[in-house]
């Protein structure tokens, strides 16, 4: 897959997940609604995110992937830890999320809602991690000496 390729995916990989994080934002707000039918309606709205998370797995997954390709060669050592370490995190924030998904309910929302809160944010520090190293790589087009000397050796 070329470069431009790679970022573009990527890049959509990113809106998908700011989107679902807009989404799940209003979503808490009816789940703490003050009567059952909005805290119902905010319930059902988190649920019908849970299809989308195994996505937000898969893209941790996939990045890591990428980066046993020739697209490391882009990035700094540093910038694949860093990356690396964001994965990791935001899996994390998924799996907490799913837990508490998993019991919410009308009289049970406080939960979910934190989790949630805490995933959206990590979302939104994630893709903004992530666009600024596909900023860098797009400028430079370039593989950076230190890791394109992994390669060479």
């Amino acid at each position: 897959m070329q470069l431009h390729t790679q970022l573009d995916y990527l890049r959509a990989e990113h809106k998908e997940m700011l989107t679902m994080a807009l989404d799940l934002t209003a979503a808490f707000s009816l789940a703490q609604g003050k009567d059952v039918r909005t805290r119902s309606s905010g319930v059902a709205r988190l649920r019908s995110h849970e299809a989308q998370l195994p996505g937000i797995i898969e893209h941790c997954h996939s990045v890591r992937r990428l980066l046993e390709t020739p697209f490391r060669s882009y990035l700094e050592t540093e910038e694949v830890d860093a990356l690396n370490e964001d994965h990791s995190r935001l899996e994390r924030f998924v799996s907490d999320f799913q837990r508490e998904l998993e019991f919410a309910s009308v009289d049970r929302t406080s939960d979910v809602v934190t989790s949630g809160h805490a995933l959206v944010e990590a979302l939104r520090a994630h893709s903004s991690l992530e666009e600024t190293i596909l900023q860098r790589v797009e400028e430079t087009n370039e593989p950076s000496g230190e890791t394109l000397a992994q390669y060479v050796q």
